[in-house]
């Protein structure tokens, strides 16, 4: 069996297999390109009305207004100027900071409802 470097420098920075070869696969396709994987910014955030967000995602803030969440299918998210924006992303850059260009925001447990534990390749 022939390694890949790029699958398998991936598995040792915490993802699991199918999980790097799934990124891969978008990659190749070009697909983390679209929208949906555009970087998140804290100013998006706050231009948005952002004013908190928990350490564990649960409570997120738009002024004294809590946002629900809602289920996208993989990920909770929540909806703020008619967008969704996945939970998970929200804490990364609001706890941490910008996303950069090159980079995904991915829960390194693999639990995709625990916003706590997140991952970043």
């Amino acid at each position: 069996m022939k390694k890949n470097p790029e699958l398998w420098s991936l598995i040792e920075k915490g993802m699991t297999y199918s999980q790097a070869r799934y990124y891969l696969e978008r990659q190749k396709d070009g697909k983390l390109n679209n929208v949906r994987f555009k970087p998140l910014t804290k100013k998006e955030l706050i231009e948005a009305g952002v004013t908190y967000v928990s350490e564990d995602g649960e409570h997120i803030f738009c002024g004294e207004k809590e946002l629900k969440h809602i289920k996208t299918g993989k990920y909770k998210a929540v909806t703020l100027n008619n967008k969704h924006y996945y939970i998970h992303r929200i804490v990364y850059v609001w706890l941490i900071g910008d996303q950069p260009a090159d980079k995904v925001v991915d829960h390194k447990d693999a639990n995709k409802y625990n916003n706590i534990l997140f991952c970043f390749f």
